[in-house]
């Protein structure tokens, strides 16, 4: 499984929101919106820093879920590893192929976290 496709749509979807966000920031008043109710309603604000103080947090949470935890899984000995039949998935004839997979896996959910 290829994770290149994950991680350029990763990139992309980072640089649509430091576009899109550096054109909105100086728009916006001192304080926004940033928690809604069931109806639609604002009952939470916050400092426009603080609101992309957040959105950044966020964006760095995703970039290290999709991006660098693979590397670490693939970094750690096999016992530190839990994963359901980890003699046959982290074999030395599969490693390289189930870490393929990790990459891709958690690539595609890093993007899903981020969009």
């Amino acid at each position: 499984m290829d994770s290149r496709l994950p991680k350029i749509i990763f990139v992309l979807l980072a640089l649509y929101a430091v576009v899109h966000f550096s054109s909105v920031y100086p728009q916006l008043p001192n304080v926004v919106a940033s928690h809604f109710n069931g109806r639609g309603a604002p009952n939470g604000w916050q400092t426009k820093q603080a609101f992309f103080s957040v959105f950044i947090g966020v964006g760095i949470l995703a970039m290290v879920i999709g991006l660098v935890i693979p590397r670490i899984i693939a970094a750690v000995p096999a016992q530190l590893i839990n994963l359901p039949n980890k003699s046959y998935w982290l074999a030395p004839e599969h490693r390289q192929e189930t870490m393929a997979f990790l990459n891709a896996y958690f690539a595609w959910f890093g993007c899903g976290l981020f969009f």
